[in-house]
């Protein structure tokens, strides 16, 4: 097994346990202040920022240890190579280890993952923005933030900082927020956070980005014409790139598609049929865990002699903002 990067990759590392805690601790901290039931008095809990970001990664730190490196220990035929992999052969991987080692192999599995990506804006790159990648390592939390894109990550992110107190603009291409979703739940949910003072541009593009006086300043260009935001900080949540650019798949005989996510079949064979490739770096519409961790099986029972194939009109998907909503994928 070869890491490019930490154990557990996206989901515990930087995915559903930090972002579901953050979710629960802004809740816990901005739902008292706002009860439901006006009869129910409200109180102010204390906010310590930066005790809940020490938090958020003192968990995934003990996730890390407790649920990857704790239980592949015991295994005698595994070994956790924590470098670079690259492919020399159909049949041989290269392991960048200090020294360059090659293991045969009758079979591959490829997991690479994926990236955040950000849109080519001009100045977004020298002005600054953090992603679902670098959002955990904030200690100060930002009074006003922009947040890119209205899908699961932005929206779920951006409510957690406006629970915990900051201005948050959404700034969507297109017409609606979570697209995948039904017309009816992506209004209902807009309709939710909008009640609790996000706010939205949506149909709208951003031109530029600029610093001005210290703040950062989106230029925004929609159906009512140009205006201006200014922020503390840029959340970027557009989309993703798979981690395959370094991996030298034609030398396997492995074909990507015009994105560099990589071709496979209903059984997640890659076109070399003894080369397997699932989760984030293969070339499907939607990024979810729990479906790379069935595709991640689905290989595994194939390369064992079976003919398996994942189901994905029965793979839920769900945005875990309050209220939380579920989504169709295909």
């Amino acid at each position: 097994m070869v890491g490019v990067v930490l154990l557990g990759r996206t989901c515990v590392n930087v995915g559903c346990v930090p972002s579901k805690y953050l979710l629960e601790s802004s809740h816990r901290y901005f739902y008292p202040q706002h009860p439901f039931f006006p009869r129910v008095g409200a109180i102010s809990p204390n906010l310590n920022f930066q005790n809940i970001m020490d938090g958020v990664r003192k968990l995934v730190k003990r996730f890390r240890e407790t649920k990857y490196k704790k239980v592949l220990a015991p295994y005698p035929n595994v070994d956790v190579y924590e470098a670079k992999g690259r492919c020399k052969s159909p049949t041989e991987v290269e392991v960048l280890d200090g020294n360059v080692k090659t293991f045969k192999a009758r079979n591959v599995i490829i997991a690479t993952g994926s990236r955040p990506t950000a849109p080519p804006i001009e100045g977004l790159k020298e002005v600054g923005y953090i992603t679902s990648d670098s959002v955990w390592n904030l200690d100060e939390m930002p009074k006003r933030l922009a947040v890119i894109g209205g899908g699961a990550i932005g929206l779920e992110l951006g409510q957690a900082f406006l629970h915990f107190g900051s201005e948050v603009t959404v700034v969507e291409a297109l017409p609606r927020i979570i697209g995948a979703a039904e017309p009816e739940i992506s209004k209902m949910l807009q309709n939710k956070l909008s009640g609790e003072r996000m706010k939205f541009q949506i149909k709208a593009r951003i031109n530029r980005v600029e610093s001005v006086n210290g703040a950062k300043t989106l230029e925004v260009v929609s159906e009512k014409g140009k205006s201006k935001i200014e922020v503390d900080e840029i959340l970027v949540a557009t989309g993703r790139a798979p981690n395959t650019g370094e991996l030298f798949l034609e030398k396997a005989s492995v074909k990507t598609d015009q994105r560099a996510f990589i071709k496979v079949d209903k059984t997640n064979k890659t076109t070399y049929s003894m080369i397997y490739a699932v989760g984030d770096c293969v070339s499907k519409r939607l990024m979810l865990e729990t479906l790379a961790a069935r595709e991640g099986v689905i290989a595994a029972t194939n390369i064992m002699g079976m003919n398996a194939t994942v189901d994905y009109l029965s793979a839920p998907c769900a945005v875990f903002t309050n209220p939380h909503c579920g989504c169709r994928i295909y």
